[in-house]
């Protein structure tokens, strides 16, 4: 599942890319549920740092989709790409 600069796999990455494009601007970041334990869901992102962790009986689609969205998000304002893009009004300035 891809969303807002973010892909979401059920599976571990591979070597190729999950194909899923999103605006050139935002970095992509694939995600990952690592069940290998039965009693616990870990979400994980494409390099295998620990994101969030769930109960695998109470897992939800939604809580997962938060979890990510929110690293995401972090990730955004840490690199300082949140807000860069494209700005086709000339809204952000330069010039005179």
């Amino acid at each position: 599942m891809y969303e807002g600069g973010f892909a979401l796999s059920d599976r571990e990455p591979q070597s190729q890319p999950s194909g899923a494009q999103g605006p050139e601007w935002l970095p992509k970041f694939d995600y990952y549920l690592d069940e290998s334990d039965p009693d616990v869901v870990v979400l994980r992102r494409q390099d295998g740092t620990f994101v969030a962790a769930f109960s695998a009986s109470g897992v939800t689609r939604e809580g997962i989709l938060q979890a990510a969205k929110e690293d995401y998000a972090a990730l955004l304002s840490r690199t300082g790409s949140a807000g860069e893009g494209p700005d086709p009004g000339g809204t952000r300035g330069g010039g005179g």
